[in-house]
């Protein structure tokens, strides 16, 4: 295609002949305001100045016949001086003017006038002189020469608007010629720009709107139509050869997004079954297997000092017999082992390992670690009798298929390791608590036996020791007891004797024993609003211990003169039991820990109250153990609300038989 097709130089004449037509418009317009500008000058600084001159002129010299008038009838001096400004007022108007008519040639234009004009002034100051000498004043010849001035401005006038006219005539010319040499360069760039905007449609515009209309298609999901590549500027038949180009492209990778789509739904649908019975991973695997179309796809355990062995069910042999597990570490080492073709296979990777893809007819495969860091339990094989070259998104798929199998293996280990481990913490807490306990009993009948004086009185100093030893032996005889309890509540081993239990007799057992302590620690214990009724299916051993607890730690953080406040409301379905105090509130950063095992709260172990970090999470369990739960809200220096909450035990509902 000829260089003169290109859409710079189609667009560059265009622009060029545009440029041209603007430019001459633009010289025009300039030169029609300028020369509008001069005329408007030099009527406004010419013209119009020397009417003004002339009118004062002709106001003057009537002014100054008004005085002489006067003074010749009056003789008054006051007339002589008006007189005498007039006539020098006259002579710079009539100098102005006379300048003025000089500049734009017409020096004569005020001849006459200027002649009639001096012939009166000279009249007058004769017949002034003359009067003053004496003689009779005469108005006869002075009013025959004002009637000549008079006639003489007149001329003047005319003269004056003739000029104007003539101004006029010729910038009515002067407009017309422009706006008739606008008229004609707009017509020939409107011309010129027709042809050269013809030349853009056929070599731009229609292209490209053709262009535009494939790709239109295109998008709409006519993703067979290719755009037309013999029409056009050479850059529009270059972008039509290359959207073609890439439409087959597009089409090439829309075909194998829909395989890696289907690749990535059935791995997404396995991995539902990994976090399920094991045995579900048999399907898991025909199912990648059946969805990537390969000949043998297997799962395997390895171990450094065992042969790699299946971990799932298969109606073939393994292709990984015999293949130790550390060759298979080795190979894995640096990531999956990846090979396309016999030799491939064949190099590479431990000997034992080639030789299970010998013997086995492997011509392609795929191995990937099944590992965390620093330790590779699985490998997933996967493998082709013929030379295959994997593409990425098959290579994609197997990688998440790994990473989904890799999570199942570690986290079934884990849950595994989890399950001894918490099974062997309840061994030893049930172990250590019961060895604990047996002694202490011992040694709490000795102490009372002590005190009791069974083996001899005692002196008070005496008595006084062995009261902090019974003291710090109930200290200790009361965790053994919440640590028990912890262990059987977790283990589900708690004997439960649930039945219905009205709250506010919960309640009034819980002060009735509190009540002492309260009393004690000078604390103010109260009930307030309590539902009634408000039947919940409980064990009453259960939830007193519970409520006591949370009670317990109120009176404890709670200052001399303080108050503890119990109540119990329904909502909906939920029995509310809330002890409120206004005691020294925990800090926000110890809110999180507070159901946690051993945890105390930094300003209770600042304070050095006694506890055992037991008594909430020991609530929490028996709460949950009834279906319900406890919340606690607290602010640091204003008090703590504890909120129990139990499911309420609808009449209506049978009896169901006490459990166990």
């Amino acid at each position: 295609m000829s260089p003169r097709d290109t859409v710079r130089r189609v667009l560059r004449r265009l622009v060029l002949v545009l440029s041209v037509i603007i430019l001459g418009m633009t010289a025009l317009s300039l030169v029609s305001v300028l020369l509008i500008q001069q005329e408007v000058r030099q009527v406004t600084r010419e013209i119009t100045p020397m009417v003004d001159d002339s009118n004062l002129m002709r106001i003057n010299v009537t002014d100054a016949q008004t005085s002489f008038q006067g003074f010749l009838v009056t003789r008054d001096q006051g007339f002589l001086d008006s007189y005498a400004r007039h006539r020098a007022a006259f002579t710079e108007s009539n100098d102005s003017f006379q300048e003025r008519s000089a500049m734009i040639g017409k020096p004569e234009v005020a001849a006459d006038f200027d002649a009639a004009s001096t012939e009166w002034f000279e009249l007058a100051e004769a017949e002034i002189a003359r009067v003053q000498a004496g003689a009779e004043p005469s108005l006869v010849d002075s009013v025959d020469a004002f009637d000549v001035v008079t006639d003489a401005h007149a001329a003047l006038v005319k003269d004056m608007s003739d000029i104007r006219q003539e101004r006029r005539d010729r910038y009515t010319q002067l407009m017309s010629g422009l706006a008739l040499a606008t008229g004609l360069v707009g017509l020939g760039g409107l011309l010129i720009t027709r042809g050269q905007s013809g030349l853009a449609l056929r070599r731009l515009a229609r292209p490209l709107q053709d262009l535009e209309s494939v790709v239109s298609r295109h998008r709409q999901g006519s993703v067979d139509v290719r755009a037309d590549t013999t029409a056009g500027a050479t850059e529009v038949v270059a972008v039509a050869t290359a959207f073609n180009e890439l439409a087959d492209e597009n089409a090439e990778l829309e075909r194998a997004r829909v395989r890696q789509l289907e690749l990535y739904r059935a791995t997404i649908k396995v991995a539902s079954q990994l976090s399920s019975a094991p045995e579900e991973w048999d399907r898991a695997c025909v199912t990648i297997r059946d969805g990537l179309g390969v000949d043998r796809l297997s799962l395997h355990e390895v171990t450094r000092h065992q042969h790699a062995s299946l971990l799932t069910a298969s109606p073939h042999s393994s292709l990984l017999d015999g293949v130790p597990g550390e060759d298979l570490a080795a190979a894995l080492e640096h990531g999956r082992v990846l090979a396309n073709d016999p030799e491939q296979v064949a190099t590479g990777v431990p000997a034992s390992l080639a030789a299970a893809a010998e013997r086995h007819g492997v011509a392609s495969w795929v191995l990937l670690p099944l590992a965390v860091p620093d330790n590779t339990f699985g490998v997933l094989c996967v493998a082709r009798w013929e030379t295959y070259r994997w593409p990425g998104g098959e290579l994609d798929a197997l990688d998440r298929f790994a990473g989904y199998l890799t999570t199942a293996l570690a986290v079934r280990r884990m849950m595994t390791s989890m399950y001894d481990l918490d099974r062997q913490k309840s061994d030893f807490m049930a172990t250590t608590s019961h060895e604990l306990r047996t002694p202490l009993t011992s040694m709490a009948g000795y102490l009372e036996l002590l005190e009791d004086g069974d083996f001899g009185p005692l002196n008070e100093r005496q008595a006084q020791a062995l009261g902090v030893v019974s003291r710090n032996a109930g200290r200790l005889r009361a965790l053994i007891d919440d640590l028990l309890l912890l262990n059987r509540l977790d283990s589900g081993q708690a004997s439960m004797h649930r039945r219905p239990v009205e709250v506010h007799e919960v309640i009034s057992r819980v002060v009735e024993s509190m009540h002492p302590v309260a009393r004690n620690a000078q604390v103010d214990l109260r009930v307030g609003e309590v539902a009634q009724p408000a039947p919940v299916r409980a064990d009453r051993d259960q939830l007193e211990r519970a409520l006591g607890n949370v009670v317990s730690n109120a009176i404890k953080f709670t200052n001399i003169g303080g108050q503890v406040r119990l109540s119990a409301t329904v909502e909906e379905d939920l029995v509310l039991l809330e002890c409120t105090d206004t005691g020294m509130g925990i800090p926000e950063a110890d809110l999180a820990g507070l159901f946690t095992q051993f945890y105390r709260a930094s300003n209770a172990q600042q304070g050095q109250v006694q506890g055992t970090g037991l008594g909430l999470a020991i609530v929490r369990k028996i709460a949950e153990s009834h279906g319900g739960s406890v919340e606690l809200a607290s602010q640091e220096g204003v008090g703590t609300t504890v909120t129990l909450s139990l499911p309420l035990l609808d009449p209506a509902t049978p009896e169901e038989p006490a459990d166990g």
